[in-house]
Protein backbone atom coordinates (compact mmCIF):
# COMPACT_ATOMS: atom_id res chain seq x y z
CA UNK A 1 0.00 0.00 0.00
CA UNK A 2 1.40 3.39 -1.01
CA UNK A 3 1.63 6.06 1.62
CA UNK A 4 -0.24 9.24 0.80
CA UNK A 5 1.92 12.36 0.63
CA UNK A 6 1.44 14.70 3.57
CA UNK A 7 2.77 18.24 3.16
CA UNK A 8 5.19 19.42 5.84
CA UNK A 9 3.57 21.19 8.78
CA UNK A 10 5.25 24.60 8.97
CA UNK A 11 4.55 25.65 12.53
CA UNK A 12 7.56 27.28 14.17
CA UNK A 13 6.75 30.81 12.97
CA UNK A 14 2.97 30.44 12.94
CA UNK A 15 0.63 31.15 15.80
CA UNK A 16 -1.28 28.58 17.77
CA UNK A 17 -3.93 28.63 20.49
CA UNK A 18 -6.54 31.35 20.74
CA UNK A 19 -3.99 34.18 20.99
CA UNK A 20 -2.15 33.06 17.84
CA UNK A 21 1.28 33.50 19.42
CA UNK A 22 4.12 31.92 17.40
CA UNK A 23 5.53 28.57 18.54
CA UNK A 24 9.05 29.92 19.05
CA UNK A 25 7.78 32.93 21.04
CA UNK A 26 5.75 30.59 23.28
CA UNK A 27 8.76 28.31 23.67
CA UNK A 28 11.01 31.18 24.75
CA UNK A 29 8.38 32.62 27.08
CA UNK A 30 7.62 29.30 28.79
CA UNK A 31 11.19 28.00 29.10
CA UNK A 32 11.91 29.41 32.60
CA UNK A 33 8.66 28.01 33.99
CA UNK A 34 8.95 24.59 32.38
CA UNK A 35 12.61 24.17 33.30
CA UNK A 36 11.89 25.16 36.91
CA UNK A 37 8.70 23.22 37.50
CA UNK A 38 8.78 20.35 35.02
CA UNK A 39 12.54 19.85 34.87
CA UNK A 40 12.76 19.87 38.65
CA UNK A 41 10.46 16.83 38.89
CA UNK A 42 11.06 14.79 35.74
CA UNK A 43 13.85 12.33 35.02
CA UNK A 44 15.03 10.64 31.85
CA UNK A 45 12.83 7.67 31.06
CA UNK A 46 9.66 9.26 32.49
CA UNK A 47 6.22 9.07 30.93
CA UNK A 48 4.30 12.35 30.36
CA UNK A 49 0.61 12.91 29.69
CA UNK A 50 -0.88 16.15 28.40
CA UNK A 51 -4.62 16.40 28.72
CA UNK A 52 -6.32 18.53 26.06
CA UNK A 53 -3.12 18.48 24.00
CA UNK A 54 -4.77 19.90 20.89
CA UNK A 55 -2.60 19.57 17.81
CA UNK A 56 0.43 18.67 19.94
CA UNK A 57 2.28 21.98 19.72
CA UNK A 58 2.53 22.56 23.48
CA UNK A 59 3.57 18.96 24.05
CA UNK A 60 6.33 19.24 21.44
CA UNK A 61 7.36 22.63 22.82
CA UNK A 62 7.62 21.10 26.31
CA UNK A 63 9.67 18.14 25.08
CA UNK A 64 12.11 20.39 23.25
CA UNK A 65 12.55 22.66 26.28
CA UNK A 66 13.14 19.72 28.62
CA UNK A 67 15.66 18.10 26.29
CA UNK A 68 17.55 21.29 25.42
CA UNK A 69 17.67 22.80 28.92
CA UNK A 70 17.75 19.79 31.25
CA UNK A 71 19.19 17.05 29.03
CA UNK A 72 16.23 14.70 29.59
CA UNK A 73 16.06 11.78 27.18
CA UNK A 74 14.02 8.64 26.63
CA UNK A 75 10.75 10.41 27.45
CA UNK A 76 7.48 8.80 26.39
CA UNK A 77 4.49 11.00 25.70
CA UNK A 78 0.77 10.46 25.75
CA UNK A 79 -2.07 12.87 25.20
CA UNK A 80 -5.72 13.35 24.41
CA UNK A 81 -7.93 15.96 22.85
CA UNK A 82 -11.66 16.35 22.37
CA UNK A 83 -11.37 17.09 18.65
CA UNK A 84 -10.44 14.12 16.44
CA UNK A 85 -8.98 16.51 13.83
CA UNK A 86 -6.56 17.88 16.43
CA UNK A 87 -5.53 14.35 17.37
CA UNK A 88 -4.85 13.56 13.70
CA UNK A 89 -2.75 16.73 13.38
CA UNK A 90 -0.80 15.79 16.52
CA UNK A 91 0.00 12.40 15.00
CA UNK A 92 1.27 14.11 11.84
CA UNK A 93 3.29 16.62 13.86
CA UNK A 94 5.06 13.98 15.95
CA UNK A 95 5.73 11.81 12.92
CA UNK A 96 7.30 14.81 11.18
CA UNK A 97 9.29 16.02 14.20
CA UNK A 98 10.37 12.56 15.40
CA UNK A 99 13.53 12.61 17.55
CA UNK A 100 15.57 9.80 19.13
CA UNK A 101 15.21 11.23 22.65
CA UNK A 102 11.45 10.73 22.93
CA UNK A 103 8.82 8.20 21.92
CA UNK A 104 5.15 8.73 21.24
CA UNK A 105 2.98 6.37 23.25
CA UNK A 106 -0.56 7.24 22.22
CA UNK A 107 -2.50 10.41 21.44
CA UNK A 108 -6.21 9.73 21.30
CA UNK A 109 -9.57 11.47 21.15
CA UNK A 110 -11.20 11.99 24.53
CA UNK A 111 -13.00 14.49 26.72
CA UNK A 112 -10.61 16.05 29.24
CA UNK A 113 -13.47 16.84 31.59
CA UNK A 114 -13.93 13.09 32.13
CA UNK A 115 -10.80 10.97 31.81
CA UNK A 116 -12.13 8.12 33.97
CA UNK A 117 -12.34 5.51 31.22
CA UNK A 118 -9.58 7.00 29.08
CA UNK A 119 -6.60 7.25 31.42
CA UNK A 120 -5.65 4.39 33.74
CA UNK A 121 -4.33 5.09 37.25
CA UNK A 122 -0.61 5.11 38.08
CA UNK A 123 0.68 5.01 34.52
CA UNK A 124 2.21 8.46 34.09
CA UNK A 125 5.05 10.10 35.97
CA UNK A 126 3.80 13.58 35.11
CA UNK A 127 0.40 14.78 33.88
CA UNK A 128 -0.56 18.33 32.97
CA UNK A 129 -2.61 20.42 30.62
CA UNK A 130 -1.20 23.27 28.60
CA UNK A 131 -4.31 25.12 27.64
CA UNK A 132 -8.03 24.65 27.55
CA UNK A 133 -9.86 27.40 25.74
CA UNK A 134 -12.05 29.19 28.27
CA UNK A 135 -15.82 29.08 28.34
CA UNK A 136 -16.53 32.73 27.71
CA UNK A 137 -20.09 32.98 29.03
CA UNK A 138 -20.98 29.64 30.62
CA UNK A 139 -24.04 31.06 32.40
CA UNK A 140 -25.22 32.87 29.26
CA UNK A 141 -25.29 36.19 31.13
CA UNK A 142 -24.70 38.17 27.95
CA UNK A 143 -27.65 36.56 26.18
CA UNK A 144 -27.95 34.09 23.32
CA UNK A 145 -27.16 36.57 20.55
CA UNK A 146 -23.87 37.91 21.92
CA UNK A 147 -20.84 36.21 20.39
CA UNK A 148 -17.37 37.31 21.52
CA UNK A 149 -13.91 35.93 21.07
CA UNK A 150 -11.50 35.63 23.99
CA UNK A 151 -9.81 38.98 23.34
CA UNK A 152 -13.14 40.81 23.24
CA UNK A 153 -14.23 39.12 26.48
CA UNK A 154 -10.93 40.08 28.16
CA UNK A 155 -11.49 43.71 27.11
CA UNK A 156 -15.06 43.66 28.43
CA UNK A 157 -13.93 42.24 31.77
CA UNK A 158 -11.11 44.80 32.00
CA UNK A 159 -13.64 47.57 31.28
CA UNK A 160 -15.95 46.33 34.06
CA UNK A 161 -13.06 45.96 36.48
CA UNK A 162 -11.92 49.54 35.84
CA UNK A 163 -15.41 51.02 36.15
CA UNK A 164 -16.08 53.02 39.28
CA UNK A 165 -18.88 51.97 41.56
CA UNK A 166 -22.22 53.30 40.36
CA UNK A 167 -21.18 53.84 36.71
Amino acid sequence: QQRQYQPRIEFRQQGYDYRALPFEWMQNASTPYKVSYFGNVLQSGNVLFESACGKGFNLLLTLEILHQHTGLTNLTIYGNDYLPGSVQMAHRLFQQEQQPWYQVGQICPGDSSNLTNLVPDNVFDFAYTGFIEPFLDPLNLLGPNVHMNVTQMEQLIAHYCQAEEGT
